[in-house]
């Protein structure tokens, strides 16, 4: 399904990074990825990427008083 919703079939990891690439290597071999493993990545990363916002709230949440924590209801 989340083939067919997105087409990254252009899409250019090196441009947004020199250290991208746009390849893995599988049985000493170079293989593109395909549109599915694209989205895959994008996805995974969008993941990670909500996750740890979500801490990062939880961690705003916590209160200190006299150097005890205290979290906020």
């Amino acid at each position: 399904m989340q083939n067919k919703i997105f087409n990254l079939k252009t899409f250019d990891f090196r441009k947004y990074s020199s250290s991208n690439r746009n390849f893995f290597i599988y049985e000493n071999t170079k293989q593109g990825f395909d549109n599915i493993d694209k989205v895959n990545i994008i996805l995974n990363l969008l993941h990670t990427l909500r996750n740890r916002t979500r801490y990062f709230e939880n961690l705003l949440k916590i209160n200190k008083v006299n150097n005890e924590s205290y979290n906020k209801t």
